[in-house]
C-alpha cells in the first residue's frame, strides 16, 4: 500500500517495515508507455493527437492515465461508437482531474 497511515501500528513498529520505496510519476516517455498498455486492445481512431493527449496529462500517475483510458472507452460506448476519439480522452482527463477534486487528494491513492 502507499497509504501508511492506514496501516496497524503493529505492522509499523521498528524492524517491521525496513524500507520505504518511492516510486516517482512517471516522465513523459513513461506515461506515453503506459498509455500504449492501457490503450493496446481499444480501437482508437487514426487523428488522435496522442501527444496532445500526453501532454494533458500533466503530473498523472499510472492509476491516472489507466483511469483516463477507461473513462475515454465508456464515453466511446455511451455513443454508440467502435472506436474512440480525440475528445473522449479530454473528456476522461477532465472527468479524472474532477474526480480527483471532488474526493481529495488520497483518491488516486487508493488505485496506486
Amino acid at each position: 500500500t502507499n497509504r501508511k497511515d492506514i496501516l496497524d501500528p503493529a505492522v509499523t513498529r521498528p524492524g517491521r517495515l525496513d524500507r520505504l520505496i518511492e516510486i516517482p510519476l512517471p516522465d513523459k516517455q513513461g506515461k506515453t508507455e503506459i498509455f500504449k498498455i492501457h490503450t493496446n486492445k481499444m480501437v482508437l481512431n487514426k487523428k488522435i493527437d496522442i501527444k496532445k493527449i500526453i501532454k494533458k496529462m500533466g503530473k498523472f500517475s499510472g492509476a491516472e492515465i489507466k483511469a483516463v483510458c477507461t473513462e475515454a472507452g465508456y464515453f466511446a460506448i455511451r455513443k454508440n461508437r467502435e472506436n474512440i476519439i480525440e475528445s473522449d480522452f479530454l473528456d476522461a482527463i477532465t472527468k479524472v482531474t474532477a474526480r480527483e477534486e471532488e474526493e481529495g487528494t488520497d483518491y488516486m491513492n487508493l488505485f496506486g
